[in-house]
C-alpha cells in the first residue's frame, strides 16, 4: 500500500506530516493503525522522542523521522534567584511505575523536608485549570519552583526526555536527573556536570545521601552551572525554537512536493533537522 499512496500523495501534489508526542500505546489496535500510518501514508514524522521511536514502530526508515524535541515555555524568567533555599524541588505526578525515582522524591519530601520540597499534580482537566493550589499553570508555577536551587527531572521507565528538562534550568535551577538520559541530553548540547547534574535515584535512601552531597556543593559551581545551562535553553530549547523546527519542515515538505531541482531535493530533506 505504501507505494499507492506515494503516488497517490505525487498526483495531487500533497504530503502527509504526522507529529507523535508519547510514542507507548495500551492497545494492539492504536499500535496496528500508528504502524500503518507511519509506514504507508506519512511523508514524514515529527517525533518528540525519535531516539527511542524504533523501539515501538519497526520498518520506518530513519530519514522519515525529524526530532521535535521538548521546549521551555517563553514565559520562563531568565533569572536566577541567589537565594534560593538549598534544597531539591519536586512536581508532577506521583506514579510510581512511571515515574519511579520522582517518587523516591516524593517519599523523600515526606520524610526530610530540609532536603526536598514536592508540588503535587492537580491532574489533567477542570482542576488544573481554576484551582490556584497547585500553582500549576504558566508564570505561577515558574515562580513557584525559582524558589529552589535544585529542580528534579527525569522519567526512569520509558526514558522520555520530558518538558521538565527544559523548564528547570530555563528557570534557573539546576537540574538534576538520571544516568539513562545523559546520552540524550548530550545530543541536545546538554553537558553532565556543566549543565545539569545526576543522582542515583535507586532508592529514596539513595537520594536522600545524594541530596545531602548536592547540598555540600560550593553555590558558585552551582551558579555556573544554573547560568550555562539557562543559556542553552534559551539559545535552542524555547518553545518559539520548536515551533520554528516544526514550521521548517512543512515549508521543507512543501518545497519538495513542488521543487523538480534533484539538488534542491536534497536541500529540502535536511533542512533544519538539527537540533
Amino acid at each position: 500500500m505504501r507505494r499507492e499512496w506515494e503516488l497517490f500523495f505525487n498526483s495531487v501534489r500533497a504530503r502527509v506530516v504526522v507529529f507523535i508526542d508519547d510514542l507507548h500505546f495500551t492497545s494492539s489496535n492504536t499500535l496496528a493503525s500508528r504502524q500503518y500510518l507511519f509506514e504507508s501514508v506519512a511523508s514524514e514524522i515529527l517525533s518528540t522522542y525519535a531516539y527511542l521511536f524504533h523501539n515501538y514502530y519497526k520498518k520506518i526508515p530513519s530519514e522519515k523521522i525529524t526530532w521535535i524535541p521538548h521546549a521551555a515555555s517563553s514565559l520562563t524568567n531568565r533569572t536566577i534567584n541567589q537565594t534560593a533555599l538549598n534544597k531539591l524541588f519536586v512536581s508532577g505526578a506521583n506514579i510510581p511505575e512511571w515515574y519511579p525515582c520522582r517518587a523516591h522524591a516524593f517519599a523523600l519530601c515526606h520524610q526530610r523536608k530540609d532536603l526536598a520540597s514536592c508540588l503535587k499534580h492537580p491532574g489533567y482537566g477542570p482542576t488544573m485549570r481554576t484551582s490556584k493550589a497547585y500553582y500549576y499553570g504558566g508564570e505561577r508555577y515558574f515562580s513557584y519552583m525559582r524558589q529552589f536551587r535544585f529542580g528534579l527531572g527525569t522519567c526512569q521507565s520509558v526514558h522520555y526526555a520530558v518538558a521538565k528538562l527544559f523548564e528547570i534550568p530555563a528557570n534557573g535551577l539546576v537540574l538534576v536527573t538520571t544516568h539513562d538520559l545523559i546520552s540524550v541530553l548530550e545530543k541536545l548540547h546538554l553537558k553532565q556536570n556543566t549543565h545539569f547534574l545526576t543522582v542515583n535515584c535507586s532508592s529514596t535512601n539513595s537520594l536522600k545521601n545524594e541530596v545531602m552531597h548536592l547540598q555540600s556543593l560550593p553555590k558558585k559551581a552551582m551558579y555556573e552551572i544554573q547560568k550555562q545551562s539557562q543559556d542553552i535553553v534559551y539559545d535552542r530549547h524555547l518553545t518559539r525554537h520548536r515551533a520554528e523546527l516544526i514550521h521548517v519542515r512543512l515549508l521543507a515538505q512543501s518545497l519538495l512536493v513542488t521543487s523538480v531541482s534533484p539538488e534542491g531535493n536534497i536541500q529540502w530533506e535536511g533542512w533544519g533537522r538539527n537540533c
